[in-house]
């Protein structure tokens, strides 16, 4: 996954230099949006780690009778923090407002993103049993009402 992140930030750079030229245009509405876009993800990924406390981890697992998550930004969404990087890719795109940036900065990294869900939720599967499944059936993996 942070191969796919960081391909995703740096990757149109080393591969087009062209793109530099692009986001040193000057700013309009549609860069501000990009950088709002960024701002906002970096805020809900910020909540949903002081939310979880000391049961936040980079790596998935759970600690010792750790409690499953499901108040606050998790009861409208089960991964708020994948869907704010997603959101935060978006921006980048956004700001950035070149083709290639748009497969190389959006899409890579939101398969890396859409792997590491999977793979956390057979995880939490296996810890919390029906818990977990009933949770997923009230709640979206990353767009409320959508998905």
């Amino acid at each position: 996954m942070l191969v796919f992140i960081l391909t995703g930030m740096f990757g149109t750079v080393a591969i087009d230099g062209k793109s530099k030229l692009y986001f040193m245009e000057p700013f309009t509405i549609t860069r501000y949006i990009g950088i709002i876009l960024m701002i906002f993800a970096v805020v809900i990924r910020i909540m949903v780690v002081k939310q979880l406390g000391p049961s936040f981890n980079i790596d998935i697992g759970t600690l010792p009778k750790q409690n499953l998550q499901t108040t606050k930004l998790f009861s409208i969404i089960r991964h708020p923090a994948y869907a704010a990087e997603i959101v935060g890719f978006m921006g980048l795109v956004v700001a950035f407002n070149y083709a290639l940036s748009t497969l190389i900065a959006l899409i890579l990294p939101t398969i890396g993103v859409l792997y590491r869900l999977l793979v956390e939720e057979k995880y939490l599967r296996t810890i919390f049993g029906n818990e977990y499944i009933e949770y997923s059936r009230r709640t979206c993996r990353l767009i409320p009402f959508v998905f």
